[in-house]
């Protein structure tokens, strides 16, 4: 966490991404993955992910960010 504040000090896009994800409805937590190269927030299901998703686009748009929404799946990482 002491990393993400001082990488969330120093470059705009770090802060402005953790502010969206962090005011997105019905989001459960947001935060900076390792050492900054993506911001994620948690969501109760898919659907619910998929739903703030589409209700946000114009502002992932507006800030240029690259928005995707996937699920943890059990059987952690796979390759296919």
């Amino acid at each position: 966490m002491i990393l993400q504040k001082i990488v969330q000090y120093e470059f705009k896009s770090v802060n402005d991404g953790l502010n969206i994800l962090s005011n997105l409805d019905n989001s459960l937590c947001s935060s900076m993955s390792g050492s900054g190269p993506s911001c994620y927030a948690i969501f109760e299901d898919f659907n619910m992910a998929n739903k703030i998703y589409k209700k946000n686009i114009e502002i992932f748009k507006k800030f240029d960010f690259d928005v995707w929404v996937c699920q943890f799946h059990s059987k952690g990482i796979e390759i296919i």
